[in-house]
């Protein structure tokens, strides 16, 4: 059987997408691993390397460029393919990073025909299941897996290269996604997280109307068997009240939300487009918090978005203090060709966007310590995700996800345990089992 080499980098959509692909090379008679994790012991003999790449920052690009140069080098007489948002927005640039195939997001489903023209793979499968997971994917999870229940975005930030990689937004039935979830708790998946690319938006452009993302989680965490369900990226407009007391009211439903804010200053909001002023956001945040106490909230934060100056950015830090979040993703702008501010004005010095955005980790972190200090004490569930010291010792996440450093006894992947909070760490906090 011919074997390949999956690695993700960007988004929960992407680790979806690659887990697709997995899935329908697998029912092609291939052998398929996550880069990371030798199943097979023989790494060296994979025929194919595939780099599902990301596009969001000139970083993220970079990255995908060198780990297609590295896989070349380091196995020369295999293929490596390039694909996803990275040769979707700028094919000439991803065709000279050297990979004998490179698709776009559209292009990506022709991977397994592509090769059976070469000669490896068998044909198409029997069944066919193109574009969906199975009980197999997410090879060596057997925690959390992910499900993408929507495609595109049509938001249209200033800053952001995704709608040209994405396309406009589409939904997947709700009987589909429910569908999918069933089968990966039947294949043993504690946790299921939603995600997608602007997950808000689910329902709005299926037939017949009506359905939003709240109806999508209730049927969601209905799925018998289920421990956790879990939402990832969710715009601040897109938060109703239907879907707060989902959250507040349902134990599967998990107490964690990520909710871009990217800047606290409603100038710098109004030109990257987003559709909410600083003090929408926090109004929404006092809502779920008013309902949700020991809610998990987590967001992404830019610096130097073209015109920021010292106010807008001391409006920023003023904010996030204010919103009290117990994890920031900072990253700074970056040009994206193709977008309007890639050629605005006002380009922030590189020099005063690292000093920013080292205050912000740093704040971030201050912050993240205050939220786990205030659940010292607290007995809540980890999911164990991984052991060691021959079951004494685990490590996994809270559903408010807070990573957890577990001492018992007997602990094994996939347990759901609860444990009593004793102490914050660097990054998370420490605990023993409580039963």
């Amino acid at each position: 059987r011919p074997r390949a080499v999956f690695y993700t980098l960007g988004c929960k959509a992407n680790l979806y997408d690659t887990a697709v692909m997995m899935e329908d090379l697998r029912r092609r008679g291939w052998e398929v691993s996550a880069g990371g994790e030798d199943v097979t012991g023989e790494r060296d003999r994979a025929a194919l390397y595939v780099v599902n790449s990301c596009a969001v920052t000139g970083r993220a690009e970079a990255k995908s460029r060198q780990l297609v140069r590295r896989l070349k080098r380091e196995h020369p007489g295999a293929l490596v393919a390039l694909v996803g948002c990275f040769p979707e927005v700028a094919r000439e640039a991803a065709a000279r990073a050297g990979a004998d195939i490179f698709l776009g997001t559209t292009a990506r489903a022709r991977l397994p025909d592509l090769l059976a023209e070469r000669g490896l793979g068998g044909g198409r499968p029997a069944e066919a299941r193109a574009g969906k997971v199975g009980p197999g994917a997410f090879a060596g999870e057997r925690t959390r897996a992910v499900v993408k229940v929507q495609e595109g975005c049509e938001q249209r930030c200033t800053y952001c290269v995704i709608p040209l990689a994405r396309g406009p937004s589409r939904s997947r039935p709700l009987e589909e996604v429910v569908d999918e979830v069933t089968g990966l708790v039947r294949a043993g998946f504690k946790e299921v997280v939603l995600t997608g690319i602007h997950l808000g938006a689910w329902g709005a452009d299926l037939q017949g109307g009506g359905l939003g993302l709240a109806d999508l989680v209730r049927e969601a965490a209905a799925v018998p068997g289920l421990a956790r369900l879990r939402l990832s990226s969710i715009e601040p407009m897109d938060i109703t009240e239907e879907l707060i007391e989902l959250v507040a009211a349902d134990p599967r439903v998990c107490r964690h939300l990520h909710v871009p804010l990217q800047s606290g200053s409603d100038d710098v909001l109004r030109r990257m487009n987003r559709n909410y002023r600083a003090a929408e956001y926090l109004e929404v945040v006092e809502r779920v918090r008013a309902k949700v106490p020991l809610l998990g909230l987590t967001t992404d934060v830019m610096v130097g978005f073209p015109g920021e100056t010292d106010r807008d950015f001391a409006r920023t830090l003023d904010v996030v203090e204010r919103a009290r979040f117990s994890r920031l993703h900072v990253f700074r702008f970056s040009p994206r060709p193709g977008t309007p501010a890639a050629t605005m004005p006002g380009r922030v010095d590189q020099a005063v966007s690292r000093a920013r955005s080292r205050r912000l980790i740093d704040l971030g972190r201050r912050l993240g310590r205050e939220f786990r200090a205030g659940l010292v004490g607290r007995t809540m569930d980890v999911l164990v995700e991984k052991t060691g010291d021959r079951g004494r010792r685990g490590e996994g996440f809270t559903d408010n996800y807070v990573r957890v450093s577990v001492r018992g006894s007997g602990l094994s992947t996939n347990d759901l345990v609860p444990v009593r909070l004793e102490r914050v760490t660097s990054e998370g906090m420490a605990g023993r089992t409580a039963c």
